[in-house]
């Protein structure tokens, strides 16, 4: 409120506040001119923008539950399981013509087997006026397990020499075995490790391909 000076004070701006709790804005003017407004806004308080260090959390995706050890093993033995019948039945070929020769000879009536099934795989390639190797090449990719073909390169190797080492043991074993007739299935055994290290050896070699060519053109 302004009011004027009492009589023998020269005239001055004196803004005070005597006696009174004040609360909330005050404004000190010298002068002020119009209507005064207040309004008693309650706004909130401005929230600290946060720093640009802070980790931002991202949702994490759901992970799929791991499959069991049993699991994997299901799918490894239905994988093989082509390859397996058609060595059990290879080699029981072979045991049931020589089963009193030694392994040399039924292993040799098992490779006489696997040359009448390329035969009927050239007489169905040339009915279906497709060429043999793309025949053969579409059904070894067939029986391929997925699992198998999955694996990397190292992997395929470490497999391919383990497989090697298993064969090279069993065949040993049925050239000192004196009766061919104890150990039955031996020879579907060594034919399964064949195609086995076959499926294999395809693999590697399809895998160390681009490598190889890639090695060609730089030079």
């Amino acid at each position: 409120m302004t009011q004027p000076p009492p009589p023998g004070v020269r005239p001055h701006v004196q803004n005070g506040i005597d006696n009174s709790t004040v609360s909330g804005h005050v404004v000190q003017a010298g002068a002020i001119y119009g209507g005064v407004h207040y309004y008693n806004v309650n706004a909130p308080a401005p929230q600290p923008a946060a720093p640009a260090h802070w980790p931002v959390q991202v949702p994490h995706a759901p992970v799929p539950p791991r499959a069991g050890a049993g699991a994997i093993v299901t799918k490894w033995v239905l994988g093989l399981l082509p390859v397996f019948l058609c060595s059990v039945v290879i080699g029981g070929v072979a045991d049931q013509i020589a089963s009193r020769s030694n392994i040399g000879v039924r292993l040799s009536i098992a490779v006489v087997v696997l040359a009448l099934g390329m035969a009927v795989t050239t007489v169905c390639a040339a009915v279906t006026n497709r060429g043999v190797a793309d025949l053969l090449a579409s059904l070894v990719d067939k029986v391929t397990p997925r699992q198998l073909a999955a694996l990397s390169a190292q992997a395929l190797i470490i497999l391919f020499c383990c497989i090697s080492t298993l064969w090279v043991a069993g065949l040993t074993t049925e050239v000192v075995e004196r009766d061919p007739a104890r150990h039955a299935g031996a020879t579907g055994a060594l034919v399964f490790l064949s195609l086995f290290a076959v499926l294999v050896g395809r693999l590697i070699a399809r895998r160390r391909g681009p490598r190889t060519n890639r090695a060609r053109a730089s030079r």
